[in-house]
């Protein structure tokens, strides 16, 4: 009986991601210093903490298209509680009908405030939302993404906690298109040159952009995105962050749900090695060897992530 069409795509599939896993093994323990500390769930929360009311976030969501993804991810927004925080929706040029359902939900939500533009990318979107943001923090969810239950409470429990941290991270639960999900975890590094190696090195980003919270000014301050960037603007942002000392903290907790699908992560690659060398010579080690390095290590993981992107993932429809 000859195996299906597809069997042979998922077997080159598992070879890809055998292949990448046995790489990664190596390169782990440069990336992993000692004394960096692997999340788990967090422990029970102390009662009596110092607590940062909501009405001191800002949700900030770049927007273009995707209108059926959006009303999912703004709902999970606007269900949050308790209430008091803003939201805010910058549009990057989207179709009519997403401006028109956008139009509509800011005069039914008194917390939202829609911000329309041209289309200029999503760095300029998400900066355009740190300058509308009129709160102290600000937190990031993509388009596509969802904010679980109790989080916005969960990070102002946080915040108020440890006001001294300038930049929060935190765990994401995966949602695999056979419907299922995972929790997937991050690691907390003991300092800011361990994460700044971890970026460049591991395979796998020690964060995601969505749900990291950080303070509104202090973003600004250093800058916010970087326009000039048309991709992997997330990571520039955080590397400022680590490259000044400002302080990174995670939050061991899940508290965005993230699609895992074909557009959910970028197929541009090409574009990806361009910006991955930019900030590995702009934030990298000193040593113009190991800079060489970690380009040629970051390119292959690109092409890594590319196979796994035609093999293993289904396109969002």
């Amino acid at each position: 009986m000859q195996p299906p069409a597809h069997a042979s795509r998922h077997r080159f599939g598992f070879f890809v991601t055998v292949g990448f896993d046995s790489i990664r093994g190596i390169l782990y323990l440069l990336a992993m210093p000692s004394g960096a500390v692997s999340s788990g769930h967090s422990e029970s929360r102390e009662k009596d903490c110092l607590k940062e009311g909501v009405e001191s976030f800002t949700i900030l969501l770049a927007a273009h298209n995707r209108l059926g993804f959006l009303k999912e991810s703004l709902g999970s927004v606007l269900q949050q509680e308790p209430k008091g925080f803003q939201v805010v929706v910058v549009d990057d040029g989207s179709d009519s009908e997403t401006r028109e359902w956008l139009r509509e939900q800011s005069e039914l939500e008194p917390c939202l405030q829609v911000v329309f533009a041209e289309h200029q990318g999503v760095a300029q979107a998400r900066q355009r939302g740190l300058e509308e943001s009129g709160t102290p923090w600000v937190c990031i969810l993509d388009s596509d993404d969802l904010l679980l239950p109790g989080a916005i409470k969960y990070l102002a429990d946080s915040v108020g906690e440890s006001p001294e941290v300038d930049f929060f991270y935190v765990d994401n639960r995966h949602l695999l298109p056979d419907g299922s999900w995972e929790d997937r975890s991050y690691p907390q590094y003991q300092s800011n040159a361990a994460m700044r190696r971890a970026v460049f090195i591991r395979p796998r980003i020690p964060f995601k952009h969505s749900g990291t919270t950080m303070k509104r000014d202090t973003a600004l301050q250093i800058g916010g995105y970087d326009r000039s960037l048309a991709i992997k603007v997330d990571i520039d942002l955080l590397l400022r962050f680590l490259s000044k000392g400002l302080s990174v903290k995670l939050i061991p907790e899940p508290l965005v749900a993230f699609r895992v699908h074909r557009r959910s992560m970028s197929s541009n690659r090409f574009e990806g090695i361009r910006a991955w060398k930019r900030l590995i010579w702009k934030y990298g080690p000193s040593s113009s060897l190991l800079k060489l390095t970690f380009f040629c290590w970051r390119t292959g993981v690109e092409c890594a992530k590319l196979a796994y992107l035609y093999f293993r993932l289904p396109l969002a429809k």
